[in-house]
């Protein structure tokens, strides 16, 4: 008969070191975000050329 206990013991082990992984990268990621820089954005002028397609 298989020991059923050991079985979840090991089974228990190893999906919480996945788990604690998948958290560490998640941190790292998040850290690589925050210490980004920002997106380069600009407003752009509209034409009034332009300015039909924007009133529709």
């Amino acid at each position: 008969m298989p020991d059923y206990q050991a079985m979840y013991a090991i089974l228990f082990g190893k999906i919480t070191s996945i788990i604690e992984d998948l958290q560490d990268v998640q941190r790292q990621m998040e850290e690589m975000y925050i210490s980004s820089k920002g997106p380069n954005l600009r407003v752009l002028g509209i034409d009034e050329a332009d300015e039909d397609v924007w009133k529709g």
